[in-house]
């Protein structure tokens, strides 16, 4: 394995690690909150809005895309740019798709 594909994998990996303890946390509805209507909100909504929909909505988003990451790493490690590369698109399809609709779905 090369270097340069090695530095990649463990780079996916950690972004992975990263993206699932923040979807850990969003489930448990814990720590700060990754969603524009929050970030975006004035100190008066943050305090009287119910955050439990925007941190599923956050939960389920980050864990699709930590999945993904992870897919991608291991084609990297397996040098199988087939399956686990087409399950890493696949899941990124599906947060992203999950994002928008869950958006209008909260509002």
């Amino acid at each position: 394995m090369a270097t340069e594909s090695l530095r990649d994998m463990i780079i996916l990996f950690l972004i992975a690690a990263v993206l699932l303890v923040i979807s850990f946390f969003s489930f448990n509805e814990k720590g700060f909150l990754f969603n524009n209507n929050y970030i975006f909100a004035s100190k008066y909504e943050r305090e009287h809005m119910d955050k439990r929909p925007w941190y599923q909505q956050t939960a389920v988003s980050f864990f699709f895309m930590g999945l993904a990451c992870t897919f991608f790493g291991l084609s990297i490690l397996f040098n199988d740019n087939s399956i686990c590369y087409g399950l890493g698109i696949v899941l990124t399809i599906i947060a992203c798709g999950y994002a928008i609709i869950a958006q209008f779905i909260n509002m």
